[in-house]
Formats: structure tokens, C-alpha cells, sequence
């Protein structure tokens, strides 16, 4: 069982990061990504091969195991094929899970959107 690492993309340096994990199977953990500034907006895109898995995105505040984040409208976010959506909260830490698969190849990207620094 691996732990996959996330990287950082900073597409505008202060104004957009992109946070991707990829390769995710399903005897996989994701590292856990700790937001350092409140982002304006976040979306989140899950891709690739499902396998029958189901993907989730837990987020946290502080230790426990996080609980599922949820879309605009307040629904849980959970993914059983392709998928972009927005997500309500502002964690301090957002980790994809997934459960239930086999034979999945996945990558999760989550885009943080900032203010401006002026």
C-alpha cells in the first residue's frame, strides 16, 4: 500500500493552485493536503479508471478522520464515475479517499482559487 504525494501547481503564483494526485489504486492512501490560505473557490475534478470504486473527498479542521465534503447545494460529494464539482467548505485539510474498487487508476485535481494580493 502506497501513500500517493500530492503536487502543487501554481498556474498564476497567488491567484490559482492546482493540487493533483495521480495513479491512485485501490491499494492506495492519499497524503493529506493542508490548505495555507482560505481559497475564494474550489472544484474538484476525479478521473480516469473507477473500477467500480467510489471516490469521496474527506475534509478536516483538526485531527479525527475528517467527515465528506459536500457540493454547493450541500449534497455529499461521492464519485463513482468522471466528475467535477464545486465544493462548499473551507477545510484546513481535504483528502480523496476511495472504496470498493478493483483495478482503478485515478487522479484527483482540485483547483484553489485566491484573491488577488494587491
Amino acid at each position: 500500500m502506497a501513500v500517493i504525494p500530492y503536487s502543487v501547481d501554481r498556474v498564476h503564483a497567488s491567484t490559482k493552485h492546482v493540487v493533483t494526485w495521480s495513479g491512485v489504486t485501490e491499494a492506495d492512501t492519499c497524503a493529506a493536503f493542508t490548505l495555507q490560505e482560505l481559497p475564494l473557490d474550489i472544484s474538484a475534478h476525479i478521473y480516469g479508471t473507477f473500477g467500480g470504486a467510489t471516490g469521496v473527498l474527506k475534509i478536516a479542521n483538526g485531527g479525527g478522520s475528517g467527515v465528506n465534503a459536500k457540493s454547493l447545494d450541500s449534497v455529499a460529494i461521492s464519485m463513482t464515475t468522471e466528475g467535477l464539482v464545486s465544493v462548499l467548505e473551507r477545510p484546513n485539510t481535504i483528502t480523496p479517499t476511495f472504496s470498493g474498487g478493483t483495478s482503478q487508476s485515478l487522479t484527483v485535481a482540485i483547483i484553489l482559487w485566491y484573491a488577488p494580493q494587491v
